[in-house]
């Protein structure tokens, strides 16, 4: 029930009590803190979303900085150094080596294991002038040329039919270009245009990629980092010595006569490797799965051989045999490039430049005309009545004189002198 104020002492009593509340409650707020500034908590909370990722990165750092060798050794792919062998790995092939090749092939392989070290690995970007190439001309910017190393063992014709010379020796090239880094997928073809019948059981033909500079004197998939289809049917990767495992690439794939065209695609992405046969993709799930490329280095596509025969190679500059290829368009490069076409030459009084002259057409004689008259053969005419008279040429000067009597009198005087010393 309410309080009710019934007399003035009620009403008295009631202002007492109302002002002791107030009193109380304004000694309650003096004695509270007041409450901070929003702008403060605001700060505050930024900054702490700042630190925390900066300690996030500084764990990373640290964890990376610390990490062991081995770790660092078990990814092939983040770090250059890794591009080579690890010392055990080099010790193991170095034995191996030792133990199953002769003595002719233990010479190459120490060769060929030098020349990669001294020489290193091409970078992924390429150069400007590279770029600049393709610009230029689009897929036929990619050749193979012959160097004074090969020039002797290979001849190339139409910068991309390539025929092998040499008999028992090994000889390898690769192209002047690597595959490009734009594109999600590239793909190239090999095909085998001949083989002469007396070396038809003794040519091995090796068709890959390979890092450059590759040893010219060696197939390609025998050293890091390259891969190869052999023509015998073995997948090579890395791997100098006789196949004899199956799970190393041994007979992996069919084996290659005349006629028969490879393919190699590349996917940049995941730097896989995988290999076509006349137009069909091959399976390589039996020997592990499909290669995988180091991601900072450049990749040449590579042909080599053992004994005479001809590979002609199609970097897009055609159709392939692949028909997926074709359709998603893989080749390394545009068909057209920016390249002007030379002018045409057909009559000169068509020429572009006689064109935009002050002359009319009717003015300018017409080219078979002037071959006729032979007027381009005849030589400028000149008159005397054009010669200065100050002016010294071969009209103006006076005949010489006939020494003709003099040079008889001198030779009469020398045959009697002889004459007078003889008798």
């Amino acid at each position: 029930m309410p309080y009710l104020a019934n007399s003035d002492a009620d009403i008295v009593q009631f202002k007492s009590l109302s002002d002791d509340i107030n009193e109380a409650r304004f000694t309650i707020n003096k004695d509270t803190k007041e409450p901070e500034d929003p702008l403060l908590s605001f700060l505050f909370v930024s900054v702490s979303f700042l630190i925390i990722p900066l300690l996030f990165l500084v764990v990373l750092l640290v964890q990376k900085c610390c990490c062991s060798p081995s770790d660092e050794l078990s990814d092939n792919h983040n770090d250059e150094a890794n591009l080579l062998y690890s010392e055990m790995e080099e010790a193991e092939n170095d034995t191996t080596a030792l133990t199953v090749l002769s003595p002719d092939d233990q010479e190459i392989y120490f060769q060929a294991k030098e020349y990669i070290k001294l020489n290193g690995f091409a970078k992924l970007n390429l150069a400007n002038w590279q770029l600049d190439m393709i610009k230029e001309k689009g897929v036929h910017a990619w050749e193979f040329i012959e160097t004074q190393e090969n020039r002797h063992s290979i001849t190339i014709e139409n910068k991309t039919e390539i025929t092998f010379k040499t008999k028992n020796i090994p000889i390898s090239i690769q192209s002047n270009l690597p595959i490009p880094n734009t594109k999600d997928v590239y793909y190239i073809e090999f095909k085998i245009f001949q083989i002469p019948e007396e070396f038809k059981n003794n040519t091995l033909i090796s068709l890959g990629l390979s890092t450059y500079p590759y040893p010219s004197f060696i197939l390609p998939g025998r050293y890091i980092h390259s891969v190869a289809y052999d023509s015998v049917g073995d997948r090579r990767h890395n791997y100098p010595f006789p196949l004899t495992e199956f799970k190393l690439g041994y007979n992996a794939f069919p084996q290659l006569e005349k006629g028969d065209v490879v393919g190699i695609g590349f996917r940049r992405q995941t730097r896989v490797v995988f290999f076509t046969r006349n137009g069909k993709k091959l399976s390589e799930s039996k020997v592990g799965g499909h290669v995988r490329m180091p991601k900072n280095v450049q990749l040449f596509p590579t042909i080599g051989s053992i004994n005479p025969c001809r590979v002609d190679v199609n970097f897009g500059q055609m159709g392939y045999v692949f028909i997926e290829a074709n359709v998603k368009k893989w080749a390394l490069g545009p068909l057209r490039g920016e390249q002007m076409p030379p002018p045409l030459y057909q009559r000169f009084n068509n020429d572009v430049l006689l064109d935009a002259s002050d002359f009319e057409d009717i003015e300018l004689p017409e080219f078979e005309e002037v071959v006729k008259n032979n007027e381009l053969n005849q030589p400028a005419e000149f008159t005397d009545d054009e010669l200065d008279a100050d002016e010294v040429t071969l009209r103006t000067l006076e005949v010489p004189p006939n020494y003709d009597h003099l040079i008889e009198d001198d030779i009469r005087e020398a045959m009697e002198d002889s004459l007078e010393d003889i008798s």
